[in-house]
């Protein structure tokens, strides 16, 4: 409640209506009992209190034009002194102003009004509220609709796309297979489509390839053609018979090289079997030839031209059987003829007409490449001679038979004679 006087505008008590001053005057002048507080459950609560819907009541306090409270039609003033007129703005004995009582009649009705169109207005809350709702349920059903019409669409979507993928993948795959056109590429493409279309193309084309690679196989056994058999190997790189294939490659690859007998046949060996073309199975026997051939030794051209012609001389006269002229090309004494031991030149001269009496038919020519000789000197001022031989068996008609892969081992004192002469034989020949 307001601490200041509603007709002075001065301070009062919360509990008073108004200040000291103003209740004194409104005693004498109007000779009104002012309550000590203000009750509004009182008032409200009582026969005398505010009238319903802004009408008067009979028996009941109502406003006057000149603002003054009565009953039964007579004021307030008339009833308690007969004959003298108040000033002005007099008090009912409810201790309000006929202006104060006014409005809250107005407010009364104003609120009963309100009450009354509370009960439409409400039920048509309800009303809208259930329309709304039943709006809203609509429009999420449609929503969850749409959604799950998108779904399937996109379910849908992703299993083609995977199907067509799949379809895309197996026939890329299936295109390489026929490029490649070997075992293992159809092997590959059965593997990642057990039940594919193309299944049966490629069991068919399979078998006609293992066929064809026995066959081919059949032929290589006893073909002599390098080419053909490093053509098989590229052609089936995981063929069953790859192994027999690169033995006999190998085979071919080393009576090449010692055939030809040359340092660089043999290193040429070595070099297929370190690279892993060739299993190498003679790898050994061509390193140690090829350390005989070798030239390491700085080649004095002059000096090579004299031991060309030594071999090829003495070559010559023990081809021709000119044990004379053998004899020239012999040291006094040799350390090693062969396979026999260390002897004079005379003995051995003598032993070679011995044999050449008894075996007059036989006849052995041997023909040494001097372009692949090979020599150095030893620190005894010895040369030491290795070069490659070939040997020519000869018969009735001539020569019968060649071998090659001998190499010649020859041992020079200082004057170009010979003091030691032996051979390795082919590799695999006949002791």
């Amino acid at each position: 409640m307001s601490s200041l006087c509603p007709l002075c505008g001065n301070d009062k008590s919360e509990e008073a209506l108004f200040c000291e001053e103003c209740a004194k005057k409104i005693r004498n002048d109007y000779e009104v009992k002012i309550p000590e507080r203000l009750n509004f459950a009182e008032n409200v609560s009582s026969k005398d209190g505010f009238p319903e819907s802004g009408k008067s009541r009979q028996g009941q306090e109502v406003v006057s034009k000149t603002g003054t409270f009565s009953k039964a039609g007579e004021s307030v003033h008339e009833q308690a002194n007969p004959g003298i007129v108040p000033k002005t703005n007099t008090f009912s004995d409810t201790g309000k102003s006929p202006h104060e009582q006014t409005n809250d009649s107005q407010t009364i009705a104003e609120k009963e009004v309100a009450e009354a169109q509370e009960e439409p207005s409400f039920l048509n809350t309800r009303a809208e509220s259930f329309s709304c709702k039943r709006k809203h349920g609509n429009r999420k059903g449609m929503v969850f609709g749409w959604v799950f019409a998108i779904g399937v669409l996109a379910a849908f979507s992703f299993v083609y796309k995977q199907y067509a993928t799949r379809q895309t993948q197996e026939q890329t795959v299936w295109e390489e297979a026929e490029s490649a056109h070997t075992v293992n590429a159809y092997l590959a493409y059965m593997n990642a489509y057990p039940n594919g279309k193309y299944v049966a193309d490629a069991e068919a084309k399979m078998k006609a390839l293992k066929d064809q690679e026995a066959a081919t196989w059949e032929k290589l056994k006893t073909s002599g053609d390098v080419a053909e058999l490093r053509d098989f190997l590229q052609q089936y790189p995981e063929s069953p018979y790859r192994a027999l294939v690169r033995n006999r490659l190998d085979s071919l690859m080393w009576i090449d090289a010692y055939t030809a007998n040359t340092a660089q046949r043999y290193s040429e060996y070595m070099v297929a079997a370190e690279s892993g073309e060739l299993p190498g199975n003679y790898y050994h026997e061509a390193q140690k030839r090829f350390e005989m051939l070798f030239q390491s030794y700085p080649v004095s051209t002059e000096e090579l031209d004299k031991i060309k012609a030594v071999v090829e001389g003495f070559y010559a006269a023990l081809s021709d059987r000119d044990y004379k002229k053998l004899a020239e090309y012999l040291s006094p004494k040799v350390y090693r003829f062969f396979n026999k031991g260390t002897d004079s030149r005379e003995n051995i001269v003598k032993a070679l007409q011995l044999a050449k009496t008894k075996n007059s038919d036989s006849a052995v020519r041997f023909v040494p490449d001097l372009e692949a000789l090979q020599y150095q000197k030893t620190p005894e001022d010895k040369i030491r001679i290795n070069v490659p031989l070939v040997k020519q068996y000869g018969g009735e008609e001539g020569v019968a038979r060649t071998v090659s892969g001998y190499i010649g081992h020859i041992e020079m004192d200082g004057e170009g004679r010979v003091v030691s002469i032996y051979e390795t034989k082919p590799y695999g020949a006949e002791q």
